[in-house]
């Protein structure tokens, strides 16, 4: 008996999806057997169409038997038409293809999936569709495009209505972008692109100026005429310090007198030398004739009598001995023990308050206890006058201090992992004007710093910005952190 069958549905309307990628369809095509005993033989494409069909070698369909086909329809673009032709048992039924671009009846809750997940973490999204044309059509296909991407997101299949967009952060500055395609029995393909990217945080600082503010602090004590040979060894090499310093070093000089001026003996209550201001006040390497001038400043008049010797609260007078924006430090060199008001344990507090960063005595032999509390709570180093060149192992103290990294505060802790020294394997990166800065093998190097401080070394110029792009802390997944 002839075989007759038909086709359902009788023609197809297949859609590319807006924006969609050139993909094949893979539809189911109905089978339904009028008469006879019906052996498939195969399908060929008319037009610019190409079609395979999938698994229907040697299959025979018979009447009342619901069963069909899997077609794979390559060449779809927007605007073509053209035929596909099922040959059974010598018999050939045509099936008009068209390509049209949006889809008929199916839609999204979302025109695009932005998903955004803690560096290393994974985030699923949900993406539910609905029909205009009464129930929904049957999903048939879901694929990622490209596939490259296909370990990045990932389909989650939930139920008829909705599936879930899974995005897995594992590049911390890439923007990764795919598209997800979903082809529905009715011929509508759903295209809704996918951004994915890590939670990253951002702060940008800045290199500033490298300047050292040094307030040198003479006593007027009778006592510090049997070193007047130290102060000029001081001298002569603070000059050299000052010229030959990467940093912009500037010197201000006072002496340790403070209060009521005495007939004999004036007390500059932090004021700089000289008081007139015949001379520079402040030395820096371009001041004219500065090597004189310096070495002049540090010869106040010694006082016969009368001079108590105030060194610390000398320095609370004398702050702020410059305009500058600059690290503070303050050497004192000194005859006699420290006269100050007060308890020695409490100005530590209040030279940090004042941004003095470090504190330096060149002092009596033995030692003097007020001027050592202060050293040892605030930082710096006390050298017995007493002993040869002592202002030699200061100078290197200040070269070590300020030749420290620079240290920015991030503001929001940065994820690690627990490492106390981060750089990029933990997802961290520095940019100068949108370039990386490698924390090795650059310019300078760099670290983060348990979390919090950015340590960068010095070598950059003053003014350059620096983008400091982290993963933020806590993290979703951070038992899963390594």
């Amino acid at each position: 008996e002839d075989c007759i069958f038909h086709l359902e549905p009788p023609e197809l309307r297949l859609s590319t999806g807006v924006g969609g990628p050139d993909l094949p369809w893979v539809l189911p095509v109905g089978i339904r057997v009028e008469r006879g005993r019906c052996a498939f033989e195969g399908a060929r494409a008319m037009g610019d169409f190409t079609v395979e069909v999938e698994g229907a070698d040697n299959t025979v369909f018979l009447p009342g038997v619901e069963a069909g086909l899997r077609l794979r329809i390559g060449g779809i673009e927007v605007g073509r038409t053209g035929s596909i032709f099922v040959r059974m048992d010598g018999h050939e039924v045509e099936l008009p293809v068209r390509v049209e671009e949006s889809p008929l009846c199916v839609g999204t809750n979302v025109q695009r999936l932005e998903l955004q997940a803690d560096l290393h973490c994974d985030i699923t999204g949900q993406l539910s569709f609905e029909s205009s044309c009464g129930d929904l059509p049957r999903l048939v296909a879901a694929r990622i495009w490209p596939p490259e991407e296909a370990p990045t997101f990932e389909i989650l299949l939930a139920d008829e209505k909705s599936l879930g967009i899974r995005y897995v952060a594992d590049e911390p500055l890439r923007v990764e972008e795919a598209v997800g395609v979903f082809d529905f029995d009715n011929g509508d393909r759903v295209v809704v692109p996918l951004t994915g990217r890590a939670k990253m945080r951002e702060v940008e600082v800045a290199i500033p100026p490298r300047k050292l503010d040094l307030l040198v602090l003479v006593d007027k004590h009778f006592g510090i005429v049997d070193w007047a040979n130290r102060i000029d060894a001081f001298a002569s090499d603070l000059w050299d310090f000052v010229v030959s310093s990467p940093w912009e070093v500037e010197v201000g000089v006072t002496s340790t007198v403070v209060g009521e001026d005495e007939p004999a003996c004036p007390a500059e209550n932090g004021q700089l030398i000289p008081l007139d201001a015949s001379r520079p006040q402040l030395v820096r390497a371009d001041t004219p004739d500065g090597q004189d001038v310096l070495r002049q400043n540090l010869t106040p008049l010694v006082c016969v009598e009368g001079a108590v010797s105030k060194g610390l609260e000398a320095v609370l007078a004398a702050t702020p001995w410059s305009d500058r924006d600059g690290t503070r430090m303050a050497i004192a060199i000194v005859a006699d023990h420290d006269n100050s008001a007060g308890a020695a344990s409490g100005y530590p507090s209040a030279f940090a308050s004042r941004e003095i960063r470090r504190f330096y005595v060149i002092g009596p032999c033995p030692r003097s206890a007020r001027y050592e509390t202060v050293i040892d709570s605030l930082g710096g180093k006390y050298r017995p006058i007493c002993v040869s060149d002592p202002h030699l192992e200061i100078f290197e103290a200040i070269d070590e201090y300020m030749g420290r990294p620079l240290v920015f505060e991030l503001g929001w802790p940065a994820h690690t992992g627990g490492e106390t020294y981060a750089t990029e394997e933990k997802g961290i990166y520095v940019f100068v004007d949108d370039e990386p800065l490698p924390s090795h093998g650059g310019p300078v190097g760099w670290v983060v710093y348990n979390s919090a401080e950015l340590r960068v070394d010095w070598g950059l110029p003053p003014g350059t910005k620096l983008r400091v792009v982290y993963p933020p802390w806590p993290s979703a997944c951070d038992s899963n952190d390594g």
